[in-house]
């Protein structure tokens, strides 16, 4: 018996669509600008994976109450809500930030205009490719953030009621993951809404100007919602939909989920109970019935603000692809900023110290990277700040220690943030212009630099911190802290940098080992050096000793100078240096 091959099936092109989503979604992954030899597929694996195991410990953590405990049904509903709500703004803000993050890339931008349009593709074709792709990436973050939460939840949950039948159980799962995916959408649209709104409005030229602006906003405010987001939901049925809760979408989204499953939970069938334990059921349950004519006007609220953020994104959609394609914004001519004319003032005799602080200063507000990550660290440093000021009484004539935390935190996390960006190059071009312009005066580009910072973001931060301060407890005491503040900042700077031998924005990024281990070590030591400084602050402005703790300060400014300044430098700085894990074989010689 023969046996004959099969023929060969030619296989079918992929279609203009699929190919160009592909493109586009690749776009969300691939950066060529952060190092010669990487990119970011592998990072946000490592994101990815890690945003799917937070949200697995933080169910089990939020849940292991429900497993260990046996709730009555009143308590059940009410505890219920404040968890219901963490998850619905869990998922809003994530999806959000994700979007925030990709501000760029969700529309055409002019080099996907100036690349693709010229092929034979339809405009039509194009843009509902760059659609898919968005909402694929949204789609595939709202499923990372709920799986686990959606699994964990509801079936912790029935161990500590197990009056609940397997139907209940399965209703309150499919409720949870469709809440909460739409709320992700919510927050994702949103995001989409506002960029596209403003391109509509302002247009392409003026929105170019603002863009970056606009995002920084909206990732610190994202960032610090995220970050009070466990205190935010804290006791928020004892304390009810009263005030500012009432105005959040989490608020109405929790609504849409109680009218979904109609409250089963705080009416499931009661078991023998203690005296105690039906005194406690009583007080639940009344609270969950004071809560309960809530969830309906709640629930339409959500449908409407889902409804009216999907229109506004199909209509600014539809008003931006109506106008003509992006183009590349028309060079300008850049007027020469206060900053730049300050470099020949204050290094005079010294061009390295000028070049590193003129390419700083472009870097940190030109480079969307940079701008992302100061971002981040900005929207730390006001999360410190709302949760330092928690209860702080400040109608005492004493003023507390905890106000001037104001200023370490926010300059401290910026320097912080600044420090990680000088590893980060700013783009390859300047990266090799550099290195064709190099003399090896790394200390004196690095004077540079540390000023660029002390300049663009100690300072800000220094002079955002005095207003409260000056309300509370005048206006000299503030300019006094606002002096010991720049004094504690150099300090920081120093410090920092200290370690930092290299060329800043230049060389190529390696990144740091056991950087997950040592971080939660760094952040205790940077809270605890925060407190400790307020508080000699407060001591030198109104306690004995004043000169002996300046003198202090000085002298610890004064040897990290000095350190900084006789540090070793190698003679030949390695551009292009390789990880410890990276071999390099070297047959090309």
């Amino acid at each position: 018996m023969s046996l004959r091959a099969a023929p060969d099936v030619p296989r079918r092109p992929a279609s203009a669509y699929a190919l160009l989503t592909r493109l586009f979604l690749r776009q969300f992954l691939e950066n060529d600008l952060v190092s010669p030899d990487a990119d970011r597929s592998q990072t946000l694996a490592v994101v990815g994976s890690t945003v799917i195991s937070l949200t697995l410990f933080i169910s089990m953590f939020m849940s292991a109450p429900y497993a260990m405990s046996a709730y009555v049904p009143g308590q059940a509903a009410v505890l219920t809500l404040n968890d219901k709500f963490f998850y619905i703004s869990l998922a809003m803000l994530v999806t959000a930030l994700v979007a925030a993050a990709q501000w760029d890339a969700l529309a055409l931008d002019p080099r996907d205009t100036a690349i693709l349009q010229p092929l034979p593709v339809r405009p039509a074709t194009l843009r509902l490719a760059k659609l898919s792709a968005v909402a694929v990436l949204g789609g595939a973050v709202a499923i990372a953030v709920n799986v686990f939460p959606t699994l964990v939840f509801p079936w912790m949950l029935a161990f500590s009621v197990p009056q609940m039948t397997p139907g209940q159980l399965l209703q309150l799962m499919v409720t949870h993951a469709v809440v909460t995916t739409l709320a992700a959408v919510f927050g994702y649209l949103t995001v989409i809404a506002v960029r596209e709104s403003a391109s509509a409005v302002l247009g392409p030229g003026l929105f170019s100007r603002v863009s970056p602006a606009l995002q920084t906003l909206t990732i610190v405010t994202l960032g610090v919602g995220l970050l009070l987001l466990p205190i935010i939901s804290t006791r928020v049925a004892q304390r009810g939909f009263t005030g500012w809760r009432v105005a959040l979408p989490s608020a109405a989204f929790l609504g849409l989920y109680e009218t979904a499953t109609d409250g089963f939970i705080a009416e499931l069938p009661r078991r023998p109970m203690t005296p105690s334990q039906a005194a406690r059921d009583r007080a639940m349950t009344a609270i969950y019935d004071e809560r309960r004519p809530w969830f309906a006007p709640l629930s339409r609220r959500a449908q409407v603000l889902l409804t009216s953020v999907a229109a506004a994104v199909a209509l600014a959609t539809v008003l931006n692809a109506l106008r003509r394609p992006a183009a590349w914004p028309a060079p300008r001519r850049r007027r020469r900023s206060m900053l730049a004319a300050l470099a020949p003032l204050l290094f005079a005799g010294n061009p390295a110290a000028r070049a590193g602080f003129d390419f700083a200063v472009a870097t940190v507000w030109r480079s969307k990277a940079h701008r992302l990550t100061l971002a981040c660290a900005a929207a730390v440093g006001l999360a410190a700040v709302f949760v330092a000021l928690s209860g702080v009484d400040l109608s005492a004539d004493v003023i507390p220690a905890r106000l001037l935390l104001i200023q370490p935190l926010l300059y401290g996390t910026l320097l912080v943030g600044f420090r990680h960006l000088v590893r980060v190059p700013a783009e390859l071009r300047a990266n090799w212009g550099i290195r064709l312009a190099w003399q090896g005066r790394v200390n004196g580009f690095a004077e540079g630099v540390k000023a660029a910072a002390m300049l663009t973001l100690a300072l800000p931060a220094i002079v955002v911190a005095m207003p409260p301060i000056a309300v509370v407890a005048g206006l000299p005491f503030a300019l006094a802290h606002a002096a010991l503040g720049v004094l504690g900042a150099a300090i920081v700077l120093e410090a920092l940098m200290l370690s930092y031998a290299k060329v800043a924005f230049t060389c190529s990024y390696l990144p740091g080992n056991n950087l997950k281990a040592l971080a939660p070590i760094y952040a205790g030591v940077f809270l605890i050096g925060a407190a400790q400084f307020a508080q000699f602050e407060l001591a030198i402005l109104t306690g004995d000793g004043r000169m002996t703790r300046m003198l202090l300060l000085l002298a610890v400014l004064a040897g990290l100078r000095f350190a900084s300044t006789r540090r070793r430098i190698a003679a030949d700085v390695d551009f292009d240096e390789m990880p410890v894990t990276y071999q390099q074989l070297g047959l090309y010689k």
